[in-house]
């Protein structure tokens, strides 16, 4: 039978060459971000499900895409300074939009709720780190890094040891972000809107759900894909 994954295969390099991958991993909770360099074994083992399973899904989820001839682009074959334009118009514009409208729903459910709901004012807190560390992030991106990778001239008045410096510091504030997003989702036990719930807590909790992901494949495109590149 000709397979297409392997578990010695590393995470990062699997949602690299099969974007679909991330769905099943994101529904698995494994992580394939900053832990992209892992094996898939390894990373399935940690998130507590069952090697062959998963294979088993991400082979089906493969054949199934094949079948339907699905269309995504293949970042590793695409130039970089498309991929930081991607990266730039999809996933920052989404924070930049998404951030500010999270803070919002976030104080309005707090102040409705918090008294019945005391872990909300953990969660706010939690959402407050993570927003402002990932605007400071996009800032560095956008001003200091992404300009050295799309330019010759910003590369060199960057000069070489700060850049490779910048992208470990990126690296760990990815790290960050994704420790923020699991605990946003185990204090708010996976995003469950409890009974006595609003709309607005509804979407509050929605739209923490979709910012995980987006985060996701953001951070996956950045360390797998991005960061690997810019280091050559």
């Amino acid at each position: 039978m000709n397979t297409q994954f392997k578990l010695t295969d590393s995470l990062g390099d699997v949602v690299a060459r099969f974007p679909l991958a991330a769905d099943t991993f994101i529904t698995n909770q494994i992580d394939f971000c900053c832990g992209g360099e892992r094996s898939l074994e390894a990373g399935i083992l940690e998130a507590g499900a069952d090697p062959q399973t998963i294979l088993a899904a991400l082979e089906a989820s493969y054949k199934e895409s094949q079948e339907r001839d699905a269309a995504w682009t293949d970042w590793v074959k695409e130039s970089p300074v498309k991929l930081v334009n991607h990266i730039v118009l999809t996933h920052h514009r989404f924070l930049k939009e998404t951030l500010p409208m999270i803070s919002e729903l976030m104080f309005k459910i707090l102040r409705v709720h918090g008294v019945h709901h005391p872990e909300l004012f953990e969660v706010h807190r939690k959402f407050s780190l993570l927003r402002m560390e990932l605007e400071g992030h996009l800032v560095k991106e956008e001003e200091i890094l992404f300009p050295a990778i799309k330019s010759a001239e910003s590369y060199e008045a960057l000069g070489q040891e700060k850049y490779k410096a910048l992208i470990t510091e990126l690296e760990a504030e990815h790290e960050g972000a994704g420790d923020l997003l699991k605990a946003l989702r185990e204090i708010t036990d996976h995003y469950t809107v409890p009974a006595d719930g609003c709309t607005t807590y509804a979407v509050t909790y929605k739209k923490l759900a979709e910012l995980e992901i987006d985060t996701f494949h953001h951070v996956h495109l950045e360390n797998n894909i991005l960061f690997k590149h810019a280091r050559q």
